[in-house]
């Protein structure tokens, strides 16, 4: 029996976690309340946000508007891997299709 990876809901991170592990060979189950076109990442008015630079100042401006807009409630260390990792996530979101609204610069974020 072949076991098949159960991923809950399809929003960017469901759909982009079933389509990695599809491509790797794992059989996988989409599971969701509402189609891909009703997920919150499709109803978010606020879009995606990462920093591009990669500059350490605006890495630093990014992680404390992120706390900020958190409340001091987010975790410090998960914030700080999310803001380092946010380009690259971005990147390999474009790289699956995501239609993000583009600029001259690229991605309009």
């Amino acid at each position: 029996m072949k076991r098949k990876l159960i991923i809950i809901g399809a929003g960017l991170a469901g759909l982009s976690a079933a389509f990695t592990a599809a491509e790797a060979g794992f059989p996988c189950i989409l599971v969701s309340q509402q189609p891909s076109e009703r997920s919150q990442s499709v109803m978010a008015e606020g879009g995606i946000n990462g920093e591009q630079s990669g500059g350490q100042t605006a890495l630093q401006s990014h992680w404390q508007d992120t706390m900020k807009a958190g409340s001091g409630l987010s975790d410090p260390n998960a914030v700080r891997n999310l803001v380092r990792g946010a380009s690259e996530i971005i990147c390999g979101l474009m790289d699956l299709g995501t239609p993000f609204q583009m600029t001259e610069e690229g991605p309009a974020l």
